[in-house]
């Protein structure tokens, strides 16, 4: 508005009316029991599908790979400046085992993932395993290291887990050091490392 002292509304004593264009639509990308990830892209988008912004999160969290539980939450614009709730929440964090004998990965090792709590992941179905429980918990997943030695549980849901390796052949059988490893999962990425020697010959 532009004010000269003569012809502006203002000093004619006339009214102003104000026009409001716009509000601001602010919300939480939450991870566990805190906040989210940072430069997480996110997009408001009409109803018929045009995007009308973007945007990233600002937060002090690790890099790590992520699983958006709700990928959408309808927002209503009308005359007041917009929440999103209920909050946008991370599933899960990615899980990352190493396996290695000395520096040399190991391919092939089976690594079973246990936790205390019934938890299900879309990419692995504990019911068809014959080690659903034991003294480690229930079996959440059991997966085989890659080329590299690597086995990833991606969206890994908060929590304590305990993982289990083993490995043998016709002739061989490898011991674990340690047997079982137990790992926290919280707001970030985790990586666990397992190292194992040759135990014993055998036929």
């Amino acid at each position: 508005m532009k004010v000269d002292g003569k012809t502006d509304l203002c000093t004619k004593n006339e009214d102003i009316n104000f026009v409001l264009a716009a509000f601001a639509v602010e919300g939480i990308l939450r991870s566990g029991n805190g906040g989210g990830p940072a430069d997480v892209a996110l997009t408001l988008s009409a109803e018929n599908g045009s995007v009308i912004a973007e945007t990233r999160t600002v937060s002090t969290a690790n890099d790590s790979t992520e699983c958006i539980e709700r990928g959408k939450v309808p927002v209503t614009v009308s005359t007041s400046p917009v929440r999103v709730q209920p909050d946008l929440k991370i599933s899960g964090h990615l899980l990352t085992v190493t396996v290695k004998s000395k520096n040399l990965q190991v391919a092939g090792t089976s690594v079973s993932l246990y936790s205390n709590t019934a938890v299900k992941l879309p990419y692995c179905d504990e019911k068809s395993d014959k080690e659903a429980s034991g003294s480690s918990g229930m079996l959440v997943c059991k997966l085989k290291t890659d080329s590299n030695g690597i086995a990833r549980f991606p969206c890994l849901p908060p929590g304590s887990y305990n993982i289990q390796p083993s490995f043998s052949t016709d002739k061989l059988r490898f011991s674990f050091s340690p047997k079982t490893k137990e790992v926290t999962m919280g707001s970030a990425a985790e990586k666990v490392l397992l190292s194992f020697s040759l135990s014993s010959v055998g036929h």
